[in-house]
């Protein structure tokens, strides 16, 4: 049997360490159910405290929140690609110096477009409601997953 070698010729480190980097690699590149499920109760109950915040970010209901969390990671699929690419030549011509601003606005724009789409997800001041809500979403989902991990 043949098995990789490092540098010094030590068999099991080179081994171990391709299996740990083939991990990491198929870990980070598949969502597992649980870390999706995770994920969308963290966004959903994140998006019921910013609705109680002097905002202008009304939720009608709890599903309403479980169902627009499902939309912002829906539309984070589908659509920021797009806005990437959109993006990308701005970002290019500013030598990355303005990544998070584009990403910034690519969040506003993907929370006020989740607040378009589900009745019952209101924004009452429109684009600053969706900059504060986008803004207070990142935050208070960060400070949940932190807590949790």
């Amino acid at each position: 049997m043949d098995f990789p070698q490092s540098i010094d010729g030590n068999i099991g480190q080179a081994f171990y360490t391709k299996r740990y980097i083939e991990y990491c690699f198929v870990r980070e590149s598949l969502m597992q159910p649980i870390d999706i499920l995770i994920a969308w109760l963290v966004t959903s109950s994140s998006l019921l405290i910013i609705s109680q915040l002097p905002l202008g970010i009304e939720l009608e209901s709890t599903p309403k929140a479980a169902i627009a969390a499902g939309t912002l990671g829906i539309l984070n699929v589908l659509v920021l690609p797009i806005f990437r690419a959109f993006f990308f030549i701005p970002n290019v011509l500013t030598l990355g110096l303005l990544s998070g601003i584009f990403a910034f606005v690519m969040n506003v724009a993907i929370f006020a477009l989740a607040a378009r789409v589900i009745q019952g997800f209101t924004l009452k001041r429109g684009l600053l409601s969706a900059a504060l809500g986008a803004l207070a979403l990142a935050t208070v989902s960060n400070f949940i997953y932190g807590v949790l991990i």
